[in-house]
């Protein structure tokens, strides 16, 4: 009996030491360097960069592919960052990001999509985390969802290694997609699909994530950091599909959030023919148009409220 324990010990011991070599090894891959949310890297480093009064940005993909921030340095005269990545990363992730960043005197910009998850997709989030270590604490998890997504990920890495030609990375969906301000750049010069992805239909409830807004607007102002709300880039189709509980969305930010709110949800409107490829990535033309429409409603905050120039 004894000696059966033994080698059950030793076989576990083995398959886990196994384990543990080829998860060292497939993180290793040169691939995984260019994964899209390995971008958050660069966006840190940026926002480390820049001195002085800062406007960062955030929110999830529908400001990593419909802002030109560039612009928006030039005719505010501040510079700009712009961390928004992924909704899938959940709207803690990104609220938690932003507080780690921000510094007394910075403007924050933040456009959550419609409804967005709170807490987010665990395998994203961990991804994220292990590209920026300093990640993890924006997000919870349990051990088992770790060692789950560990094994997950390793398998995924090592079909990377070993077919690399079936896993080709899409250049709009990889960290060089980015230019140096954070936006997602590289679909601009590419014709938009016929087909928008993402499309869904949201129920006419009242939204946790106003809470958690809430407690970061708070937050800000004891730290003297002044943060606006702004709603998502959309395809028109959806929104008037979605338009109902939209409706009731802007109502109760509205009532809850009162005067940090910059515009309405018909500013971010588009026809879908001005979009990429999914219900929230804007085109070219409307990308510029909605950058517009920020810096002008920028504009405007900042003048009732000149102490965040200051």
């Amino acid at each position: 009996m004894r000696t059966f324990l033994l080698r059950v010990f030793l076989f576990f011991s083995l398959t886990l030491l196994l384990f543990w070599l080829l998860t060292l090894w497939a993180e290793t891959n040169e691939v995984k360097k260019n994964d899209y949310l390995h971008a958050i890297v660069a966006k840190h480093q940026r926002a480390d960069s820049l001195e002085g009064t800062r406007i960062i940005l955030t929110g999830g993909s529908n400001m990593a592919f419909g802002i030109d921030s560039k612009r928006i340095q030039d005719s505010l005269k501040l510079p700009v960052v712009n961390l928004a990545l992924h909704a899938g990363l959940g709207l803690e992730f990104v609220c938690n990001e932003v507080m780690e960043v921000w510094r007394p005197g910075d403007i924050v910009l933040i456009a959550p999509e419609y409804y967005q998850s709170i807490e987010g997709q665990y395998g994203l989030q961990q991804l994220a985390s292990s590209f920026y270590p300093e990640a993890s604490s924006y997000f919870q998890g349990s051990l088992k969802q770790f060692i789950l997504n560990k094994i997950d990920r390793t398998r995924t890495d090592l079909r990377f290694m070993f077919y690399p030609e079936r896993h080709a990375p899409n250049p709009v969906y990889s960290s060089d997609a980015f230019n140096k301000f954070g936006d997602v750049a590289a679909h601009l010069s590419r014709d938009r699909r016929s087909q928008l992805d993402g499309g869904s239909t949201y129920e006419s409830v009242y939204w946790d994530g106003i809470s958690l807004l809430q407690n970061l607007i708070d937050r800000a102002k004891a730290e003297n950091v002044c943060v606006f709300l702004t709603y998502p880039a959309y395809a028109e189709t959806e929104y008037d599909k979605n338009k109902r509980a939209i409706t009731r969305l802007q109502q109760d930010l509205t009532s809850n959030l009162g005067e940090t709110i910059l515009g309405t949800p018909e500013d971010h409107v588009f026809p879908d023919t001005q979009l990429y490829d999914f219900v929230y990535h804007l085109h070219t033309e409307a990308r510029q148009q909605r950058t517009l429409t920020l810096i002008q409603l920028l504009q405007q905050a900042l003048k009732k409220q000149p102490h965040c120039y200051q």
